[in-house]
């Protein structure tokens, strides 16, 4: 009897010692980081990633002819197996009233390109965003500080979308 329970104890610490290092790696899976974004969004994980100076070329020239005097820039596209797509495009002002004026001619600029509707401002859990649809693609623009955000998704339903617009304020970094 007292030998069995000595074979036990060993047994139940390697289980749970096993049991601790799973948690641990899929934890830290889940918590690692690209630059500014999580590894996994929703049901997508990214698939590629670009800051400094070739993202704040790529995001001058997304909005060709706004002066942006950015600090620097993020891009991100994340794709899911189910085909869901989002891309992020974050542009970095010198602070909170140079990105507040930046989305502001965004905003006044974007539905008179013919390539978007107008903009529709709303509220998404403790954002103030506005939407378009364009380019067969739903947008959502919105400030955080210093930071101007242009998210475009793939998905039509609303509820998918504004999922993604609020997992993303809370985990983009």
């Amino acid at each position: 009897m007292k030998k069995d329970k000595l074979i036990l104890y060993p047994a139940i610490f390697i289980v749970i010692v096993i049991v601790l290092a799973v948690f641990l790696h899929v934890r830290a899976d889940q918590n690692s980081r690209y630059g500014i974004f999580p590894k996994k969004l929703g049901d997508m994980s990214i698939v590629l990633y670009e800051e400094g100076k070739p993202a704040v070329s790529a995001v001058q020239r997304l909005h060709g002819g706004i002066d942006m005097h950015l600090k620097n820039a993020y891009i991100a596209d994340y794709e899911g197996s189910s085909g869901n797509k989002a891309k992020f495009w974050v542009s970095k002002s010198e602070n909170s009233h140079v990105a507040k004026a930046l989305l502001a001619a965004m905003t006044g600029r974007v539905g008179k390109t013919g390539m978007f509707s107008e903009p529709v401002h709303s509220n998404i859990g403790n954002l103030t965003v506005y939407y378009v649809a364009g380019l067969g693609k739903y947008h959502y623009i919105w400030t955080e500080g210093d930071r101007v955000f242009w998210l475009q998704i793939n998905n039509p339903s609303k509820v998918y979308q504004r999922g993604i617009v609020r997992e993303s304020e809370n985990r983009i970094k």
